[in-house]
């Protein structure tokens, strides 16, 4: 009977073992699994934290770049008002003194005409172009940063007078004022209708420039190239040329 009850006792102790082994086995193997869970939590971690970082100075570099392209606008602006302020508003150049005539030419001049020599009256001044005024006073609002403002003014001088010398200016600067808002698709509409208008305008090559950088901004690498190329292959005499290869560089 003894000998029995150690028999059925041995099967039931292997047993034992054996859970206990598996159970040791398990043990290690999932301490193994949360050693790397925790690993891979951490690379994890790091990824995002590099990420985050280089969001933000890439973040940070955008606000640059638009700052420095808003100031650059302003700039052109400026001079632009300059341009076509009327010329009452210029300051008066100083007045050039007169030589009186010297006395050998004036008893020849004389004896030719048998008058008193009279000075040549002074040219009357040109009458300002009456757009001139609103003109640069959408300028100036854009100038200051009141882009709400000039978009108004522009639009409201495109609508008005789309056959003066100065409608691509409007226009131009229509789309600069979206641009500076932020209204990137907008604005690649107006800069096209320019180009489409008039081709031959002074402010092609600037709105085809503008039609790319909005493409960048819209995140839309293609269309952005495409109006780099245009710009590089249309007007290779143009100012911003250069700027354009340069942006089409970093595209590629």
């Amino acid at each position: 009977m003894i000998a029995l009850i150690v028999v059925s006792c041995r099967p039931s102790q292997q047993s034992r073992r054996s859970n206990t082994s598996a159970s040791k086995n398990a043990a290690t193997a999932a301490t193994a699994q949360s050693k790397t869970m925790d690993s891979l939590i951490m690379v994890q971690d790091k990824l995002i934290t590099v990420i985050d970082t280089m969001s933000g100075v890439i973040a940070a570099d955008r606000r640059r770049i638009a700052e420095l392209e808003r100031q650059v606008a302003q700039l052109r602006s400026m001079v632009e008002q300059q341009r076509y302020t009327p010329s009452y508003q210029q300051p008066a150049p100083p007045p050039v003194p007169q030589q009186a005539p010297t006395m050998q030419s004036a008893p020849k001049e004389r004896a030719l005409t048998g008058a008193p020599i009279q000075s040549a009256p002074a040219e009357a001044p040109k009458e300002p172009i009456k757009e001139n005024d609103s003109y640069t006073a959408a300028l100036r609002l854009f100038n200051e940063g009141k882009f709400v403002d000039a978009l108004a003014s522009f639009d409201d001088l495109v609508r008005k007078d789309n056959s003066s010398p100065l409608a691509p200016n409007y226009v131009y600067w229509k789309g600069e004022s979206l641009y500076a808002l932020g209204e990137y698709k907008e604005a690649i509409r107006t800069f096209h209708g320019l180009l489409e208008s008039y081709p031959q305008s002074s402010k092609a090559a600037d709105a085809e420039f503008k039609i790319g950088a909005s493409y960048e901004k819209l995140g839309d690498a293609t269309n952005a190239k495409s109006a780099y190329q245009r710009l590089i292959l249309s007007f290779p005499e143009s100012d911003v040329r250069s700027r354009a290869e340069l942006r089409l560089n970093k595209l590629k």
